[in-house]
């Protein structure tokens, strides 16, 4: 492999990681990863006839950002009806990652509400004195409401949007569904007369769903060009599914990493982020751990704990540092460094908030070459 070819994060591995990195991504070339994963070849992860069936079913979100790239100008168009409707804020009812990218979203790109777009927020707890503090900041009276669902039962975002519908005395024109084609929410949604449904492709699992409707129609409200952030994850996918070239495929060499380092025991992924991409670390979480942790196998992510020290960690670990390119945070670049002289530290440049859209591409198809490599499914919810 040319080093001047390499990802960063593999130019400051040690050598004898870096051996086994090359090793494990040249393997998967002459396998053919890439071409059988464009085609959805669910023999990457499982040969049983029923994992099958649910993998094959479950790998829209290869594509997702091309089928997103038609409906662009629908979410533009809608984000201005809401904006002539005199909606102040976006509420949206959620749990898990159905709602988790678009909370991810606004602390990325909307922490601070863009003028002129309502302010958007989350709720994904069940505690009532949470819930009753979300209810004190909203305007219910102007506030759009979006019900999260890809099965359309999830029994939290049910119960949230029953409580609200009560509180906003019913007025359906308030409420906006995402869920599955045929669901149970759909049909909710129609029938109490919903302001929109947008139906999501149901081969997309939940925490694959961050560039579909369930990431972009939260974010595209709160001030969102979805043109531009939808641009740079269609090129990340590019780059994926790109069979010609495995020195630089930036989620096959990440997921070559996650994979083969969990291997040889180091499977505690460390996520080292600046302030900007923070809440990152939430979505990577909940992504790593839902998808590879069955079998007794499974990446364990390790989110905000910065300051650690190598006197105050075990042989278990691996980092990964993501950082601004050309605007690296000193006090983490230092912290950087200093790890990877006792563990490998895997080095993620990005060029602004903005590239968001492409690392969530990128950690999906990393995740799901680690679990290739790990021999279990991410796909499946045991």
């Amino acid at each position: 492999m040319n080093d001047k070819n390499l990802n960063p994060f593999l130019k400051t591995l040690k050598p004898q990681w870096r051996s086994l990195l090359q090793k494990s991504a040249a393997k998967l070339k002459s396998a053919k990863f890439i071409e059988r994963i464009a085609v959805k070849d669910p023999t990457l992860w499982k040969e049983e006839a029923n994992h099958k069936t649910l993998i094959q079913n479950s790998l829209g979100w290869l594509q997702v950002p091309e089928w997103m790239e038609a409906r662009e100008q629908e979410l533009l168009d809608f984000a201005e009806e809401v904006r002539k409707t005199g909606f102040k804020d976006v509420a949206l009812l959620g749990m898990g990652g159905s709602s988790l990218s678009g909370e991810v979203m606004r602390q990325v790109l909307f922490r601070k509400p863009k003028k002129g777009y309502p302010k958007l927020s989350m709720l994904d707890s069940t505690d009532p004195e949470w819930i009753r503090a979300f209810e004190r900041k909203l305007d219910l009276k102007k506030t759009l409401f979006i019900v999260a669902s890809k099965s359309g039962t999830t029994i939290e975002p049910l119960t949230f949007f029953h409580y609200f519908f009560a509180r906003a005395q019913k007025q359906g024109a308030q409420f906006v569904a995402i869920t599955d084609p045929g669901s149970y929410l759909e049909k909710q949604a129609r029938g109490l007369g919903f302001r929109k449904v947008f139906l999501n492709p149901p081969d997309i699992g939940g925490r694959f769903s961050a560039l579909s409707y369930f990431g972009l129609l939260p974010a595209t409200l709160a001030g969102l060009d979805p043109r531009a952030f939808l641009n740079g994850a269609r090129n990340m996918m590019r780059d994926c599914l790109n069979p010609a070239n495995s020195e630089s495929n930036p989620g096959l060499l990440l997921g070559t990493a996650l994979g083969e380092f969990a291997r040889m025991g180091r499977n505690k992924v460390t996520l080292i982020l600046p302030k900007e991409l923070a809440s990152l670390s939430l979505w990577i979480e909940q992504l790593l751990a839902e998808s590879s942790g069955k079998e007794n196998k499974g990446l364990v992510p390790i989110a905000f704990e910065q300051g650690v020290k190598p006197a105050q960690f075990d042989s278990d670990r691996i980092f990964v540092y993501t950082y601004f390119s050309g605007k690296q945070d000193p006090k983490l670049e230092k912290i950087a460094s200093t790890l990877e002289k006792s563990a490998p530290v895997l080095r993620i440049p990005v060029n602004s908030p903005m590239q968001l859209g492409a690392e969530f591409f990128r950690w999906e198809f990393a995740t799901a070459v680690a679990c290739s490599i790990l021999g279990v499914s991410a796909f499946d919810q045991p």
